[in-house]
């Protein structure tokens, strides 16, 4: 492949993207999915940013949501800080930011450093 056919396809990729981006804004009539305000109504001149649900997932329609910056942050903590798992608002430990499961780990492991 050539640079120029290799500089074609990220070109494509960025284009396929943004054309994503604009259809899942659209179906969610440009606003949060998760508070309802616009962009108008946080005061931003620019687009929510679009998520994906799954990080690092391909950027699919069905993938992906509107998500205002400060909903965004609030559904970054319910992610455990040690596994990642998406968890449940009663899962999480909340002085540590871990799942139970990761908790039960951590707690066995510093009985076994203290023997």
């Amino acid at each position: 492949m050539t640079t120029f056919e290799e500089a074609s396809c990220v070109i494509g990729y960025v284009k396929l993207e943004l054309a994503i981006k604009r259809a899942v804004r659209d179906r969610d009539d440009y606003r949060c999915i998760d508070c309802g305000k616009t962009a108008q109504q946080l005061r931003t001149s620019r687009n929510l940013p679009v998520r994906r649900l799954i990080s690092d997932s391909e950027w699919l329609p069905e993938g992906c949501v509107t998500l205002c910056y400060l909903c965004a942050k609030e559904r970054r903590k319910a992610f455990c800080s040690s596994c990642r798992r998406r968890l449940l608002e009663d899962e999480l430990v909340q002085q540590t930011g871990v799942c139970r499961n990761c908790q039960q780990w951590i707690d066995e492991a510093n009985l076994r450093l203290d023997l």
